[in-house]
C-alpha cells in the first residue's frame, strides 16, 4: 500500500477523486476471493479445495465482470440439501447437478466494495452419476459443473438453443484452457 502511496505522489496525483481512480486501477484489479464450503460426505476431499478455488479463480480472470475486487463461493452439497433448494427457488422436485444464484447486478454502475459475483451449489454424489453416464471422472464432472455455476452468475443461459450452444462452446473452451478435460 506505500509503494502505490508513493507511486501516486511521483505522478503528482494529488486530486482525492483522481487518488481513488489510482488506487481502484492499480491496487483493486487483481483481486478475486473463491470460498469453497464442503458439505458433501466423501466424494469432495477438503484438500481439493485450493484446485477448486484456482480453477473458479482462472475461470473468472478470463470471463467474468472487471469489477474488484470480486467475491464468490462453491458449495458442496448433499441430495438432501441441494433438492431443498431445487424447490424453494426453481420449484423443481429432487436433487439436481449444480445451481447458480447471482448476488451482483452485472449492470451497474455502482460498483459495491466488494462485487459479491454469486453462489454455485454442487452435487458430488448426481455429478458422479453424470460422470459415469459421460464416461468421465468424477473430477472433470465436477469442473464442469463449476464452469457452468459461474456461467449462470454472468448472465449465460440455456433456454433458447442459439444460448445453449453459445453456452457449450465457452464451457469447452474454459475447460480446454484451464481444466484439460
Amino acid at each position: 500500500m506505500k509503494a502505490l502511496e508513493t507511486q501516486a505522489r511521483k505522478t503528482k496525483i494529488n486530486s482525492p477523486v483522481l487518488n481513488r481512480k489510482f488506487f481502484k486501477e492499480h491496487f483493486t484489479k487483481i483481486q478475486i476471493r473463491v470460498d469453497v464450503v464442503n458439505d458433501s460426505k466423501d466424494l469432495v476431499k477438503p484438500s481439493d479445495s485450493p484446485l477448486w478455488k484456482k480453477f473458479a479463480k482462472k475461470v473468472i480472470q478470463d470471463v467474468g465482470p472487471k469489477k474488484r475486487p470480486l467475491e464468490m463461493c462453491i458449495h458442496f452439497l448433499e441430495e438432501d440439501a441441494i433438492a431443498i433448494l431445487n424447490e424453494e427457488h426453481l420449484n423443481k422436485p429432487g436433487p439436481t447437478d449444480v445451481l447458480a444464484f447471482p448476488v451482483g447486478n452485472l449492470e451497474s454502475e455502482l460498483e459495491e466494495v466488494p462485487f459479491l459475483l454469486g453462489d454455485v451449489f454442487v452435487c458430488p454424489s448426481f455429478a458422479k452419476i453424470q460422470a459415469i453416464e459421460k464416461k468421465y471422472s468424477l473430477e472433470n464432472e465436477i469442473a464442469l459443473l463449476i464452469v457452468h455455476g459461474i456461467l449462470h452468475l454472468l448472465g449465460f443461459d440455456h433456454v433458447e438453443e442459439s444460448e445453449t450452444i453459445k453456452m457449450k462452446k465457452t464451457e469447452k473452451l474454459l475447460l480446454d484452457r484451464y481444466y484439460f478435460i
